[in-house]
């Protein structure tokens, strides 16, 4: 019996295998490469964040010491992770540093003291028309009479 939508072709099982591995060999190909790439770059990007902003390194550092005294175990599988990826520690710790970098933000204006800001007139006409607080009473007096709920607030 033939299923609609399913192959009689007795390779097909083989070929989704053969394409299932060269998706794997490429992925693994692809980091491979990036962890290559990564690894040349990571002294200098491990120096760029010094440079850019130490207290990040810092904090990284702190951090680690952190977990190794709170949890050893953790600590040390911590510390012993960076120490072997250590060149993706060292591109996270150079955008991070980047990211927090005064001169590389973009510079907000700063207000002068007696210095007026730029604003947009708007008309009183196409303001919002609010009831006025009179006739929020008698609305309110009304409905309370209906729900105990309304007297809570």
């Amino acid at each position: 019996m033939i299923v609609k939508g399913q192959s009689n072709n007795p390779f097909f099982g083989v070929i989704v295998l053969l394409f299932l591995l060269v998706m794997i060999w490429a992925a693994v190909t692809a980091v491979k490469g990036i962890f290559l790439i990564l690894s040349w770059l990571a002294l200098p990007l491990f120096v760029l964040a010094l440079i850019l902003n130490y207290e990040v390194v810092t904090g990284y550092i702190k951090s680690l010491w952190r977990t190794l005294r709170e949890n050893p175990i953790k600590g040390l599988l911590y510390t012993g992770l960076s120490i072997v990826g250590y060149p993706l520690v060292s591109a996270y710790l150079a955008f991070k540093a980047m990211m927090n970098n005064r001169w590389l933000r973009p510079k907000k204006p700063r207000q002068v003291k007696g210095e007026y800001i730029k604003y947009q007139e708007v008309d009183e006409d196409d303001f919002l028309d609010l009831p006025q607080l009179e006739d929020m009473k008698e609305t309110k007096e009304s409905s309370s009479d209906s729900n105990k709920y309304d007297e809570m607030f």
